[in-house]
């Protein structure tokens, strides 16, 4: 996963997160979102926020948690497979919209 850090050459040293969750000081939860593929990615967040949004991975392989919490992660599924779709109920909509954010996870 990519720390994504500001243009501003004032605020480099950590990620926008991170300045986020300091600046927010626990009024609100702080959601994490973006391409959580590894339990370590999400953990990596809950360090700078107080959720996670995984989206992309439980498109892929709706198990994706309880595999993570189980201890089962390579047993997770990481791309979508044309031979998948069916079995998943994805759509050509859905395929579309993901082949436009993440057409390296699609086969």
């Amino acid at each position: 996963m990519t720390k994504r850090v500001s243009v501003s050459e004032d605020y480099k040293e950590k990620s926008i997160m991170q300045y986020v969750h300091e600046k927010i000081n626990g009024p609100v939860p702080l959601i994490g979102v973006g391409d959580f593929r590894t339990k370590q990615d999400a953990e990596d967040t809950l360090t700078k926020a107080e959720i996670v949004a995984v989206g992309r991975s439980l498109i892929i392989d709706p198990h994706w948690t309880s595999k993570v919490l189980e201890g089962k992660e390579d047993m997770i599924r990481r791309v979508l497979v044309d031979q998948d779709r069916e079995e998943l109920m994805i759509g050509n909509g859905i395929v579309d919209f993901l082949s436009s954010i993440m057409p390296d996870r699609l086969r």
